[in-house]
């Protein structure tokens, strides 16, 4: 339960951060049954950006980015093609962008 927490959290403060930064978000939590998901879907300057969140509290098991590797990569241009296809838009230019969120702690759902 601590981890989802924590995931919660990070995606709320990524995407306020976002937000504040002129992204415009159109989805959270896209989900594709098993094929993949996407934290956050958002446009910015006319691109598509694809935006995985990553919250930790410490780098003892390594930089938040290096969890997104490249399967993980292939299943969220999969899961995009997705998105743009159930909204019948057509495929185009995208980024994936990771956005690394440190806490020093949570206590009782609060940072």
């Amino acid at each position: 339960m601590y981890n989802k927490t924590l995931g919660d959290i990070g995606e709320k403060m990524a995407g306020f951060v976002l937000e504040r930064e002129g992204y415009y978000i159109l989805e959270r939590n896209y989900r594709w049954g098993n094929h993949g998901e996407i934290d956050i879907v958002a446009i910015k300057d006319g691109i598509w950006r694809i935006v995985e969140v990553k919250t930790r509290t410490g780098i003892e098991f390594g930089l938040p980015c290096e969890a997104v590797d490249n399967l993980k990569r292939k299943r969220m241009e999969m899961c995009f093609r997705h998105f743009l296809y159930n909204r019948g838009l057509e495929y185009s230019e995208f980024r994936i962008e990771i956005v690394e969120i440190y806490v020093n702690h949570i206590k009782g759902g609060i940072i």
